[in-house]
């Protein structure tokens, strides 16, 4: 993945994160989320308190698992993300799905068990 795109899409998915780019509400989950904590952890050290944020697991028709998220922190987001590895656990990756279009991210679980999705200079997006 180029430096461009990588830049682009972390600016994207922490605008939508954060909620600069608005709530998108015509793709929301009809089943019912779990109420849990997110947070946005910075590359210059600081984190944003925790947010409320609610979190919809999905398995597709073909198996996939996604998760809905959506939060309401500042003007709130929306956005799907898609888990993913190669078949040899060599890479991984998350697809992002936010207004309309994807974004592919690094991820990784820590030993909490939170997803932190990896938004690059910006920092990190955890659910």
């Amino acid at each position: 993945m180029n430096k461009l795109f990588t830049k682009r899409a972390a600016t994207v998915v922490a605008a939508t994160a954060i909620g600069l780019t608005g709530l998108a509400t015509a793709n929301a989950p009809a089943a019912k989320a779990v109420i849990q904590k997110c947070w946005i952890l910075k590359r210059d050290g600081q984190t944003h308190k925790p947010f409320d944020c609610d979190v919809n697991r999905r398995v597709l028709a073909d198996n996939t698992i996604v998760y809905d998220v959506r939060h309401f922190q500042g003007k709130g987001a929306f956005f799907t993300v898609r888990l993913w590895e190669d078949e040899n656990d060599r890479e991984a990756g998350a697809d992002l799905w936010i207004n309309g279009k994807r974004v592919e991210v690094p991820y990784y679980t820590d030993k909490d068990r939170d997803t932190r999705l990896d938004l690059g200079e910006v920092g990190q997006f955890v659910f």
